[in-house]
């Protein structure tokens, strides 16, 4: 819908872990490459732990949430709906390319 060049599960090598975040997103208006981690089990708390790992990981590599790296979340009681995940989207595309 936002017709922006995207990849899904794009394998990333980070320092000690192959990452596979949901989804790579190419900006092309800035020339900006970002990161999407969709967090959908956060009721989990193995997963929870694994995700922590992870963004752990992505730090090290200079990968940060909030600057080159969107993370979205929901659980079984409160799961996202189109337009909250829409609305993170847009924000964190119009935060990140001031």
């Amino acid at each position: 819908e936002l017709h922006l060049p995207y990849v899904y599960e794009p394998r990333v090598q980070l320092l000690n872990y192959e990452a596979k975040p949901d989804f790579g997103v190419l900006l092309p208006f800035c020339g900006s490459f970002y990161f999407h981690e969709h967090l959908g089990m956060g009721d989990d708390d193995v997963y929870l732990a694994r995700s922590s790992t992870k963004m752990n990981e992505y730090s090290k590599v200079g990968v940060y949430q909030g600057r080159n790296l969107l993370v979205t979340t929901e659980s079984s009681d409160m799961p996202a709906s189109y337009d909250e995940l829409r609305y993170s989207i847009l924000s964190f595309i119009v935060k990140y390319t001031i």
